[in-house]
């Protein structure tokens, strides 16, 4: 009796500990929000990084050797309609023009998902500002059906009982007699309650901050940012460097080349609300260092829409394709042409590598129309401006993309300019794929790669119709590593974004903590991405 007492009372000391460790371990984590290499989700769990990361397809510097295999660029594709000007009342009836551009979608505090986009009334020639913009908010349960709510909280700018705009505090470099031009909003999962979203807005070249803990009233903090730019930002907690971090238009300034064109400047700082910002205007893009201007054609990227994406940076940028011979009526000081997105990577948020110049990322076919500018340089079907959203949304094995469509190109608007809001869907991961030329065999033998402490299993994203094995060699020896020979898998076929690679007599956990080759083998097939698995 006297020894099952005492193991009773083991067993709830036991308990005891296991409780207060794991206590200790969520105040730990609170606390600790926001170290290098540490992502904290609502839970408060710590999850490294490093497995987190996904090994994409797309980055060329992952391939050292391709043989019979060439890299493929994806699209985003089966196209919905979201919203359409001329389907909207509500902006009739308030002499709004139309959706400019999507500053953000994301789930919420709630579990649902929000949509933040701009309205903009016709152009007012004014000292401050050519057009009066505001933010307005819908909602949706599955990222595709949105209802906007009727919240009339900003009387200032529309006092009519279905307007969806949010409130913004005034500020003194607002006038009250102007809208704003709002830029990136986004939801900050490491901040405290009242401050969990958190938003932008520009006057000019001034951009200030603000926060709010529902997303629809916000408290203005003051300027962070002075510096030359326009039109729409990306934004995000960049929890990799533990830093808030703006990526925005660098215009004007250049030191050499055309003027007037436009690329992308990075500003950052250890808090949202610090005024200024500390770190401002470091120029991360140049058009003329990732395009030939000699040819008459010059690219601006218009939007950046930059996100973190599993361990690495990602951004769909809309770029701007200028010709120089290319005049419009309404502005014979410029020159225009068709706008649509495409996909650029960066390991650290500052060099960024694309993939492939001349594809877009959305299949434009729906939105191909015949020019009808009598102005034009060339006649045919092209599209007017597709800009992307500050960001897009992983969800299940999709990715949801979210732009805007506005039927005429830059500085060519018609008075019955349609404007829309569309989502398009890709498969996860799929911005590019390692594919075999036809239905032969091909070998990718990846660069050299750490593979993390504790990993337990190798997962592979692709479509394999013959069938697809792995060999994991010694970076050093150049030998594959005990039980992880070719011989030794058992090979993969289908389609699965999370498929989990198998070795007959071996476990990928001898790979566990080296450096290593991965020598892909496929027949028939398409790998978009790799990753590991703790054990």
């Amino acid at each position: 009796m006297y020894y099952k007492q005492v193991f009773y009372l083991k067993k709830i000391v036991f308990r005891c500990l296991i409780i207060t460790v794991i206590f200790g371990l969520n105040i730990f984590t609170f606390s600790a929000y926001g170290q290098k290499g540490d992502k904290v989700t609502h839970s408060g769990i710590i999850i490294p990084d490093v497995f987190d990361r996904r090994y994409l397809a797309m980055d060329q510097t992952l391939h050292s050797e391709l043989k019979n295999l060439q890299m493929v660029m994806g699209q985003a594709g089966n196209h919905k309609m979201i919203f359409e000007r001329f389907d909207d009342r509500w902006l009739e009836t308030c002499n709004i023009d139309g959706y400019e551009y999507i500053c953000g979608v994301f789930r919420d505090h709630e579990g649902r998902f929000r949509m933040y986009y701009n309205v903009a009334q016709p152009a007012l020639r004014t000292s401050k500002m050519r057009t009066k913009e505001a933010m307005a908010v819908a909602f949706s349960d599955d990222e595709v059906n949105w209802i906007r709510p009727a919240l009339n909280i900003a009387p200032a700018l529309v006092d009519h009982p279905s307007s969806n705009l949010i409130n913004i505090e005034s500020h003194p470099g607002m006038d009250d007699g102007y809208w704003y031009r709002c830029g990136p909003i986004f939801y900050d999962e490491f901040a405290p309650v009242e401050s969990r979203y958190k938003l932008s807005w520009r006057v000019n070249n001034d951009t200030y901050v603000a926060t709010s803990s529902d997303g629809l009233n916000f408290i203005t903090h003051g300027l962070a940012i002075h510096y030359k730019a326009d039109t729409q930002h990306a934004a995000f907690y960049d929890y990799l460097k533990g830093e808030y971090v703006m990526y925005g238009r660098k215009r004007g300034d250049w030191e050499t080349g055309p003027a007037d064109r436009r690329g992308v400047s990075r500003h950052s700082s250890r808090n949202w609300t610090d005024i200024p910002w500390t770190n401002v205007g470091q120029v991360v893009i140049d058009p003329m260092d990732v395009w030939d201007y000699s040819t008459g054609i010059w690219p601006q990227v218009y939007t950046p829409a930059i996100q973190i994406y599993h361990g690495q940076y990602i951004g769909l940028p809309s770029i701007f394709y200028t010709d120089s011979k290319r005049i419009p009526v309404s502005h014979p000081d410029r020159i225009t042409g068709p706008m649509f997105p495409m996909v650029m990577y960066s390991h650290d948020g500052i060099q960024w590598s694309f993939p492939d110049l001349k594809h877009s990322i959305v299949d434009l076919k729906p939105h191909e129309r015949v020019s009808t500018y009598e102005h034009a340089s060339y006649k045919g079907k092209e599209v007017g401006m597709v800009t992307t959203a500050t960001n897009f949304i992983e969800a299940g094995d999709s990715l949801y993309i979210y732009y805007t469509v506005r039927e005429s190109n830059h500085y060519e608007q018609e008075p019955l300019d349609n404007k829309s809001v569309h989502v398009a869907f890709m498969r996860v991961d799929g911005f590019a794929s390692i594919q075999t030329q036809g239905n032969g065999k091909g070998e990718w033998i990846t660069t050299d790669i750490k593979v993390p402490e504790g990993a337990g299993n190798l997962i592979v994203n692709a479509n394999i119709k013959g069938n697809l094995h792995v060999e994991v060699l010694d970076a050093v020896k150049g030998k594959p590593i005990n039980g992880l020979a070719l011989a030794n898998s058992t090979g993969v076929k289908g389609d699965k974004t999370n498929f989990k690679v198998e070795w007959k007599n071996g476990a990928f956990k001898n790979a566990a903590g080296k450096n290593v080759r991965f020598r892909f083998v496929l027949e028939d097939g398409a790998i978009y991405s790799f990753s590991f698995q703790p054990r």
